[in-house]
């Protein structure tokens, strides 16, 4: 709850950080943690005779990013997949 608690406030941040064109908040983070975080979501949301197969190398490098935006990627690829 407290996670996802924290992506609301970040994608609210995110909504008015692009209505007044403001820069991105780029972090450094590891990939597989928000992608893990965002299968958990989407798991509670998509019908269950729905599969979800994820492939995460465990030793992948960290990225600068912001971690709202590739969390809100990875549920759009999703959600349009589905």
């Amino acid at each position: 709850i407290e996670i996802a608690g924290q992506r609301a406030v970040d994608l609210v941040q995110q909504i008015l950080t692009f209505s007044r064109r403001q820069p991105q908040q780029l972090k450094l983070l590891a990939p597989g943690e928000v992608v893990n975080e965002t299968m958990r979501l989407l798991r509670a949301t998509i019908p269950a005779g729905i599969t979800i197969e994820t492939r995460i190398e465990d030793d992948l490098p960290m990225i600068v990013a912001d971690a709202t935006q590739l969390h809100q990627i990875v549920m759009n690829l999703c959600t349009n997949a589905w």
